[in-house]
């Protein structure tokens, strides 16, 4: 009898059972994607995003990132890049402040075919700094960048 109540107590008291409050964030990205051959294995890839919230009310992040690829064969490519995003509080949660990151990356690229299916794997390794902001004079000021 006791483990009966226990368990029941246990089941009653699940957060599964509790009452949430739930948001919607409906958003909106806007991407250009482009890749220039400079010969027959070297290229200049490049993208840029913009993503806002609302879903085109206000602006949620920036993100860009170019590279300079090296088609190897045709089923391996290596690239090394650079990225940045800045982040900005929008949507029913925002974050304090807007929040800057930069990221240098080395990237191998592995296609390949299974029937009629094909097959891309990227491994991408990134190396990341993010910007500590802070408000002075009541404006979000970048104050450092910590790896």
């Amino acid at each position: 009898m006791r483990f009966r109540v226990l368990a029941l107590s246990l089941f009653l008291s699940s957060p599964a059972l509790a009452q949430r409050e739930t948001y919607t964030n409906v958003n909106g990205w806007l991407a250009w994607f482009n890749d220039i051959e400079l010969s027959s294995k070297w290229f200049i890839d490049s993208d840029i995003q913009v993503r806002r919230s609302g879903p085109y009310d206000e602006v949620s992040q920036y993100l860009w990132r170019a590279s300079l690829r090296r088609n190897l064969t045709p089923n391996v490519r290596v690239a090394i890049g650079y990225a940045g995003s800045d982040t900005h509080p929008y949507g029913d949660l925002p974050i304090a402040l807007r929040t800057p990151e930069h990221r240098a990356f080395e990237q191998l690229q592995l296609a390949h075919a299974t029937g009629r299916t094909q097959w891309s794997h990227r491994y991408r390794l990134e190396q990341r700094w993010g910007g500590r902001m802070a408000l002075e004079g009541g404006e979000p000021q970048g104050q450092n960048w910590v790896r």
